[in-house]
């Protein structure tokens, strides 16, 4: 009997069959049918993520330059334990400055710095007060002059602020000026001590290491 033949004869045995029987055959080949498609599904599937993993495994990451980020601070600069200490007698105070800083006499007071580390500039100046001015008034007396307070004018302001130093609780008077340089002012009786810092060559160090340096201001005894 041929193919043809043989499907003929079973569906003609099927339509001999009782309803019940029939239901039965075909939910059976439903099932099967599902079966074998579940299989197909499952396998296509599995080729499927397969290739995806592949993909993912093949794919480069950017490679990121660091060369031009900025460096961290160095902690170990911030430490101010063993710092070198400089300190005024005539005047009456002393501060103390990083190791890798070297202390010197300049034409406009003292200059804390090291040119061949790249370091920021931090100078010392004494400017006589006799009328005994605050620094907030000294500071506005002195920006009230042709030039401004060491050649700097208002409109290079960026902030003004009152600030306490060290564990003698100093009153001080903080000047931001433009290009992040700073201005201390502390009264002494008849005289006005400035610390200034400026930062040099993106110096990102500068911001802790002079918060850390005036920490360290206090107040001696004159000799």
């Amino acid at each position: 009997m041929d193919t043809a033949g043989k499907i003929r004869n079973f569906f003609e045995r099927l339509q001999a069959l009782s309803e019940q029987k029939k239901k039965i055959i075909l939910w059976s080949i439903v099932a099967v049918l599902a079966v074998v498609m579940g299989f197909f599904w499952v396998r296509g599937a599995i080729n499927s993520f397969s290739k995806i993993g592949q993909s993912i495994g093949e794919v480069k990451m950017p490679q990121i330059n660091t060369s031009d980020m900025p460096s961290l601070p160095n902690l170990d600069i911030l430490q101010t334990a063993d710092w070198k200490t400089y300190t005024n007698n005539d005047y009456g105070f002393e501060i103390k400055y990083p190791l890798i800083l070297e202390f010197n006499n300049s034409e406009d007071g003292l200059r804390i710095a090291n040119a061949s580390h790249g370091a920021s500039i931090y100078d010392i100046s004494i400017y006589p007060n006799t009328q005994n001015l605050s620094s907030e008034d000294f500071f506005i007396s002195q920006m009230n002059k042709s030039r401004g307070f060491m050649g700097f004018n208002n409109d290079e302001i960026v902030s003004v602020e009152d600030i306490i130093l060290g564990e003698q609780n100093v009153k001080a008077k903080k000047i931001v000026w433009d290009e992040n340089i700073i201005t201390v002012l502390i009264p002494s009786g008849n005289f006005m001590i400035e610390i200034e810092g400026e930062p040099v060559n993106g110096d990102v160090s500068f911001p802790d290491i002079f918060s850390n340096m005036l920490s360290t201001f206090k107040f001696t005894p004159v000799k």
